[in-house]
This record gives structure tokens, C-alpha cells and sequence, in this order.
């Protein structure tokens, strides 16, 4: 389904540290944004709003970290990161993103 939705030469620029191009075509979510740190993930959307050739999302992620990221150790409980992303859209598929995370 990703391949769908991004471009097969789609840039990730963010979140801090993660910033990597999708040359060899999309990548999970998961390791796109959280570089394979939590496993079990679960998004929940929330506003998408639309400007012209972009897209702005919010979304929270909820799942169990099981290796360092952005700083913080793994534990036995369940994270939450809520995040903003921006894209811009090429013929009707993600072209490039930038985003942000912010702990819970």
C-alpha cells in the first residue's frame, strides 16, 4: 500500500537524526519515522489539512520502544509521540516530508 501513497524517490526530512531519501523505493512507516526503535505501533490521525501541493497531518503514535531514540532508553511500557508532518504532493502521491515528534 505504501508504494501507493509515496513517490518511489520520496525524502524524508525528519524528525531530527532520521532525515534519508527513499531511493530504493517506501519504507514502513515505522522505520521511515521511528528508524525501527518501537515495535507494536498503532497511529492514530488526527487534522489533515490541505494547502495547494501540500499536506500538514497530525498524527500520535503509541507502541513499546525497544531500542534508543532521540535520546531516551527503552522500558517495559508503552511511549506516545505526537507528531506534525508536512508533505508535498507530485501527481498525487508524497514527494517529500518534513516532521516533527514531541513526547508524551
Amino acid at each position: 500500500m505504501l508504494a501507493e501513497i509515496f513517490q518511489p524517490d520520496f525524502i524524508c526530512h525528519g524528525p531530527p537524526a532520521m532525515n534519508h531519501s527513499h531511493d530504493r523505493g517506501p519504507e514502513p512507516i515505522e522505520r521511515c519515522i521511528f528508524g525501527g526503535a518501537f515495535e507494536d505501533l498503532v497511529f492514530s490521525v488526527g487534522d489533515i489539512e490541505f494547502q495547494g501541493e501540500r499536506l500538514v497531518g497530525h498524527f500520535e503514535a503509541t507502541g513499546k520502544q525497544i531500542a534508543e531514540f532521540q535520546g531516551v532508553a527503552p522500558a517495559d511500557e508503552a511511549k506516545t509521540v505526537e507528531g506534525t508532518t508536512i508533505f508535498t504532493i507530485r501527481d498525487g502521491k508524497l514527494a517529500e516530508g518534513w516532521g516533527t515528534l514531541a513526547w508524551r
